[in-house]
């Protein structure tokens, strides 16, 4: 279950930040913020514990939250405003970037981070050896998606590629910026990972994939790319 935080913005104390849970009986109010989100390493797993600070440009007030067991958070009765947020997490290299919230608004985000141990440097000679050795592989992967799920396809058909080649996936994802699409608005993602796909001196490999898809639900754009594997 996400967990639910409260943060209490104090406009006169341009220091001060509290996170407090919800209480049972509180409602926020419709003309405050609501913002959540999901930080995952580049394999598509969950970072526990991850530290989310929210700070209030203007006011220059800050409150920190840590993501739960699921990788989530959640922060409500935000005033309006632009906000700096920064996500750290051990032995990962920290993002920070800003987001708009206007009153009322309910905003999410998947924040991918790089690091964990992971090592993307892989050169064209080693993905050249998968394709040799009839391995999965990006580009192989590519060229099926290309063949059989065509730009336009909707998230029933996409669904049914995935489930047809046993590749598990997260729900459609709805929201302001991801990794794979910086400072772009309105996000609609599906993302997902194949792991394991080759063990070897360089570690274990795996492959992500984002399908992107516009307001109607159709497929607009997708991104497949090798990612280390701790």
């Amino acid at each position: 279950m996400i967990q639910h935080f409260i943060c209490l913005m104090i406009f006169f104390a341009a220091n001060l930040g509290l996170v407090l849970p919800q209480s049972q009986t509180s409602q926020p109010m419709q003309t405050f913020a609501t913002l959540e989100g999901t930080v995952i390493n580049r394999a598509g797993g969950v970072i526990v514990g991850a530290k989310v600070t929210l700070t209030h440009i203007e006011r220059g007030t800050s409150c920190v939250v840590q993501t739960n067991a699921n990788g989530s958070f959640k922060i409500v009765d935000l005033p309006p405003g632009i906000y700096k947020i920064q996500i750290e997490a051990k032995e990962f290299e920290s993002t920070v970037w800003e987001m708009n919230l206007g009153l009322g608004d309910m905003k999410g985000f998947t924040a991918q981070l790089k690091g964990g141990g992971f090592d993307y440097k892989k050169d064209e000679n080693e993905e050249q050896d998968f394709i040799k050795n009839k391995i999965l592989s990006v580009n192989s992967l590519k060229k099926d998606i290309k063949k059989n799920l065509p730009l336009g396809s909707s998230i029933a058909q996409v669904n049914e590629f995935l489930k047809q080649r046993s590749i598990e996936h997260s729900k459609l994802f709805i929201g302001d910026s991801d990794s794979d699409y910086p400072n772009e608005k309105n996000l609609r993602l599906i993302h997902t990972s194949i792991r394991n796909v080759r063990k070897g001196l360089l570690g274990n490999w795996g492959i992500f994939i984002s399908f992107r898809f516009d307001e109607n639900d159709h497929l607009i754009d997708y991104k497949v790319k090798w990612v280390g594997l701790t």
